[in-house]
């Protein structure tokens, strides 16, 4: 295996978050659009999303928040959403069956 002599700070994507999870670039988008012979996303959605099935207006959401903080708001889900442990004995116990 090669030795990789990179720096640490060449390594650390401090973006990296923001990259994965934010969509794709605008570039991407028009070249998506331009294969599909779409002009805008708005069109891509009307000719593709029933129309019945559209909400019309803007989602009412939080303010974004940054890899921290999302993290954290998360992480206070997990003692409401872990499973419990009879839960976890049920999923991991073989099932026994009849012979």
């Amino acid at each position: 295996m090669a030795l990789d002599n990179r720096r640490l700070a060449d390594l650390a994507a401090h973006d990296a978050f923001i990259q994965r999870h934010n969509g794709p670039r605008e570039q991407d988008v028009k070249a998506m659009l331009a294969e599909l012979d779409m002009a805008s996303l708005d069109t891509l959605i009307e000719r593709t999303v029933p129309a019945d099935i559209r909400l019309g207006d803007e989602l009412d959401l939080d303010p974004p928040k940054g890899e921290a903080e999302a993290l954290g708001y998360l992480s206070a889900w997990r003692p409401r959403t872990a499973p419990s442990r009879a839960t976890w004995a049920r999923a991991t116990t073989a099932p026994i069956c009849p012979r």
